[in-house]
């Protein structure tokens, strides 16, 4: 049985954050771009779940930015504080400790990174997993609790749009 992927409990954009946030299960035989989904983020003018009950809240000292993205709206992050947290009783829908792997695809684009190791998704430290940037590299790189992955993106500081999956 093939268990389906959700956003982490937070995520955090280094700068901007354009278009959607798109999560779900690779799967060989995908008949329906939404087979295997389990939380969808389009990010058109709200921060609701389009495919389930993953709906984020904003949180931050100032109120989130949608702005217009590649595909639709997106959200425009400050880079500092803002973030997307989605609810904690659909917390455990985002651990996938247990082997079966799972697909994150995002669109997003870097204005500038203000610290090091920001996050674009993350579930958590330790034996959690994430997507951030290296350290004070202009590189995104993907942690899955056993330490960063050893190659990352090119240098994405650029205020250009990147895709990652």
């Amino acid at each position: 049985m093939i268990k389906k992927l959700t956003l982490a409990r937070r995520f955090v954009a280094a700068g901007v954050l354009s278009a959607f946030m798109f999560i779900g299960i690779a799967s060989v035989n995908a008949q329906n771009i939404s087979d295997g989904l389990i939380a969808y983020w389009p990010f058109d003018a709200d921060l609701q779940d389009a495919v389930g009950d993953s709906h984020g809240e904003g949180m931050g000292s100032d109120d989130i930015v949608f702005s217009q993205g590649q595909w639709g709206s997106g959200i425009d992050l400050d880079g500092v504080d803002q973030y997307v947290e989605t609810p904690l009783d659909n917390e455990e829908m985002f651990d996938f400790q247990d082997d079966t792997g799972f697909s994150i695809s995002a669109w997003y684009k870097v204005g500038e990174f203000t610290k090091s190791w920001q996050a674009l998704i993350a579930k958590g430290e330790g034996n959690r997993w994430r997507i951030h940037r290296r350290g004070d590299e202009n590189i995104l790189t993907g942690n899955g609790g056993n330490g960063d992955v050893p190659a990352g993106t090119p240098d994405i500081n650029d205020g250009e749009l990147h895709h990652i999956v």
